[in-house]
């Protein structure tokens, strides 16, 4: 199941872990961070459906637009990987983001067309604490930055605390592909160990009515651990 069609991984798919949330939640994911909004279950915003349709997924407030000043972690549960070692292993996900651009006067926003006011990206926990993983193809919008820092200048945004992923290149942002479930690939083989987890990692700024309106957040959904082809 979910291995085929329109959000699936093709055929022959060599499955280890998979995830679509259907038939329960929180499927062993968890969550935590400041000002966390992660759920679990059928979106109801600006979704309606899971990426199949009529299912479950995980997102940042299912009912509305994502928490201002968020630094927030959605984790797997933890995986033997051990008995994988020297193959080809990949991280797969869909998901949808609508992530916080300029939305005030074409003025100001031409002098901030790179900068983006929230945002996420996939790290990996092989036992020697997190680190920040590359998808395939990149982050697809290299040239912004995520801005919710209080070196930025100005009144310190959420009480004068950084968000984790501040300024990082490294990181979804708004714009590229928004507004529609897509494929994420994240080649995992160099971290096949007995205690892999793997997160999605989400921040926002301050609250800005003018600029930097808040927006939906970031939703994914059948989530996976294979080998691309036939199983060794």
């Amino acid at each position: 199941a979910g291995l085929v069609g329109p959000c699936g991984y093709g055929s022959p798919t060599c499955l280890i872990d998979f995830w679509d949330f259907d038939g329960g939640c929180p499927s062993g994911w968890t969550t935590s961070g400041t000002n966390s909004d992660w759920n679990c279950g059928a979106p109801n915003f600006a979704l309606t459906d899971d990426c199949e349709g009529g299912g479950n997924v995980w997102g940042t407030n299912l009912s509305g637009n994502s928490a201002d000043c968020q630094n927030s972690y959605l984790v797997s549960p933890e995986m033997d990987l051990s008995g994988y070692s020297g193959e080809t292993v990949m991280l797969g996900f869909y998901h949808w983001y609508d992530f916080r651009e300029c939305a005030g006067p074409a003025v100001a926003c031409m002098f901030l067309s790179g900068t983006c006011y929230s945002g996420g990206r996939i790290e990996v926990d092989s036992g020697s604490g997190w680190t920040v993983v590359v998808p395939q193809g990149g982050y697809e919008v290299g040239g912004k930055t995520i801005d919710c820092s209080s070196s930025q200048g100005g009144s310190p945004p959420c009480g004068g605390a950084d968000c984790d992923l501040d300024e990082s290149q490294a990181a979804y942002t708004c714009g590229g592909t928004e507004l529609q479930w897509h494929q994420g690939l994240v080649d995992i083989s160099a971290h096949t160990t007995a205690t892999f987890r793997a997160r999605f990692v989400f921040s926002s700024n301050d609250f800005d009515p003018v600029l930097f309106i808040n927006r939906v957040g970031w939703y994914v959904d059948n989530i996976a651990v294979f080998i691309p082809g036939s199983c060794p």
